[in-house]
């Protein structure tokens, strides 16, 4: 499913000044290139507020290079600022969810030899670490979704007694505490969360040392694995993001190391594996975003290098989205809708080999 050269000021006060943003393109389904984050920076993830207002979050690597910092880029249709967090020791944020101006989350481990869980909340003022259990050695939360401020769940994985690497779930009610899961067996962690109400909660990943496609669902009582045919849990995959259009309806996309993108159409309960047009090469998706029975996933594919890819679902069929800028060495991470129609998606595109930038793109269809 990531780049900003920041003085010691902003790591004291945690702002950095706004940015002119590009002209307004078309409105033609095209991703258009809107903010060019400038520095280096590694974003992974977005999450909309609103029409026109998202957060996105990663990594900064400062001058000095010695410490991964973690990095927040706050933008609207005209502008982006960036903040650095309060933090100890090296870290990356994987996921943003932004409930309300005064209640976003943000989650991500420290980069070290012992990764530990890291979750931040920002209260309209300034972001906070929060206190949160460690459940191993090594952990990590890679996924944030929340249905109100006091019900917020965080995935991904964590160090087992025995050092293997397990499914890890964190709810938030107050305060955070670990959710059991059953656990799949060797090898599993989680990539992707959506919450639709406390009662309707959806985690995906994969399972079995990263070579099988893995879902999960939470009925406001207990986690349970979603089954999926012989045709597509025998795939050897991941799934990184789902998207739930109704009760009955949902997708789930990923990649599949047979070279294919996975995109999972799932009815009623019964599940299929839809075909996207194949561009060349390895593809997979890392996110999923949906306006009404429409789909955009988005993620990279490779042949010799990697390039960004998009794909969009009218409802009936997959076509491919253009994406502007789209060079080689690239790839899309997060996507998500503002509640306008408009779609937005981090990409990242390698102008040469010392000169990559992480771009906010816009995309609104005709």
């Amino acid at each position: 499913m990531k780049k900003l050269l920041i003085g010691v000021l902003v790591a004291l006060t945690g702002v950095a000044p706004m940015t002119a943003s590009a002209q307004t393109p078309a409105c033609d389904g095209t991703f258009h290139a809107w903010h060019a984050i400038e520095g280096d920076t590694v974003l992974f993830d977005l999450d909309m507020l609103g029409p026109n207002d998202g957060y996105a979050v990663g990594q900064n690597i400062p001058a000095s290079g010695r410490r991964a910092e973690p990095l927040v880029v706050h933008f609207d249709d005209a502008d982006y600022q960036t903040t650095i967090p309060p933090y100890e020791l090296s870290t990356d944020l994987s996921a943003v969810e932004a409930i309300t101006p005064n209640d976003i989350y943000a989650v991500g481990g420290t980069v070290s030899r012992h990764q530990k869980l890291v979750i931040y909340n920002y209260d309209g003022t300034q972001w906070s670490l929060m206190d949160v259990p460690q459940p191993g050695p090594n952990s990590h939360l890679d996924a944030v979704a929340a249905t109100s401020p006091n019900d917020v769940w965080a995935g991904g994985y964590y160090e087992t007694a025995s050092g293997e690497y397990d499914i890890l779930l964190m709810h938030y009610d107050g305060a955070w505490t670990q959710s059991y899961v059953p656990s799949p067996g060797k090898y599993a962690g989680l990539y992707g969360l959506t919450a639709v109400s406390p009662n309707d909660v959806w985690a995906v990943g994969f399972k079995k040392g990263i070579s099988r496609p893995y879902a999960l669902h939470w009925d406001g009582t207990s986690w349970t694995p979603i089954r999926f045919p012989r045709s597509i849990r025998s795939h050897d995959g991941t799934f990184y993001a789902m998207v739930e259009i109704s009760p009955t309806e949902q997708w789930f996309v990923g990649n599949a190391y047979s070279k294919h993108p996975l995109a999972v159409h799932r009815v009623d309960g019964h599940s299929v594996l839809t075909d996207v047009p194949n561009v060349r090469g390895e593809e997979a998706f890392f996110d999923a975003t949906a306006v009404g029975s429409e789909v955009w996933a988005v993620g990279w594919r490779i042949d010799q290098v990697t390039h960004p890819r998009a794909a969009h679902w009218d409802g009936s069929a997959w076509t491919n989205a253009v994406v502007e800028g789209a060079a080689p060495n690239g790839t899309m991470e997060g996507v998500d809708t503002d509640g306008t129609g408009a779609v937005w998606a981090l990409s990242k595109i390698f102008a040469s080999v010392s000169d990559e930038d992480d771009v906010i793109e816009k995309e609104c269809m005709p």
